[in-house]
């Protein structure tokens, strides 16, 4: 199951990338914004990275 899980996360991760915005992947989805959030965060905690340069008001930017 916790293959499955993952694989969420990874999805979540490349439509955050794609559409460059949280809230709009979590309209997408139907999910709360902080659920994707939380989603990423765990990705980048089980990968032991940050994936994405985050700020107040601005969309968030894939790192190197």
């Amino acid at each position: 199951m916790a293959e499955q899980w993952n694989l969420e996360q990874l999805r979540i991760f490349l439509r955050v990338a794609e559409l460059r915005s949280f809230s709009a992947v979590a309209r997408e989805q139907r999910k709360a914004q902080s659920a994707i959030s939380q989603a990423v965060a765990l990705l980048e905690a089980d990968l032991g990275v940050t994936l994405f340069e985050r700020s107040s008001g601005r969309q968030p930017k894939l790192t190197a």
